[in-house]
């Protein structure tokens, strides 16, 4: 009897679960509008690195409103990460990311405000979200 107890005993302290984490209006932004007049996308990175066997449900979404030249986007990521003592979780880095169109955008400059931080951009813009600030692990990603 006694060795069963311990065996539920460190059964109980090796446990594992799962935390659901939620992340609002933070990330990286960007703005891809390769010609003006024209709508343009948004990308928010969530700058988070998802193992592909600790992490699960990972769902995103976004908006963007113009006013004027102010974009103002609002950004929501969910997940559930693997919680535990002895947890086995591969090593590969799986990114989060939600696209979302604005506009049509005239030729000039915007102001892009998403959560506390901002930042200018000129239409038509140049490069890819892409080629953004983080990258790099696995290529999949959630765009939704």
């Amino acid at each position: 009897m006694i060795a069963i107890t311990l065996l539920f005993a460190l059964l109980a302290c090796d446990s594992e679960g799962w935390e659901p984490i939620i992340q609002v209006d933070e990330g990286t932004s960007c703005l891809e509008a390769a010609t003006a007049d024209g709508t343009g996308t948004i990308t928010v990175d969530a700058n988070v690195c998802l193992s592909s066997s600790c992490s699960r449900n990972a769902t995103a979404s976004c908006a963007a409103t113009l006013d004027g030249t102010t974009i103002t986007v609002t950004s929501e990521f969910a997940w559930e990460e693997a919680t535990g003592e002895t947890l086995d979780c591969t090593a590969d880095c799986g990114m989060l990311a939600a696209s979302c169109d604005v506009g049509p955008l005239a030729a000039g400059s915007y102001l892009i405000v998403h959560g506390a931080e901002s930042t200018t951009v000129e239409v038509p813009t140049t490069g890819a979200c892409a080629e953004g600030p983080r990258r790099g692990g696995l290529t999949l990603s959630l765009i939704t």
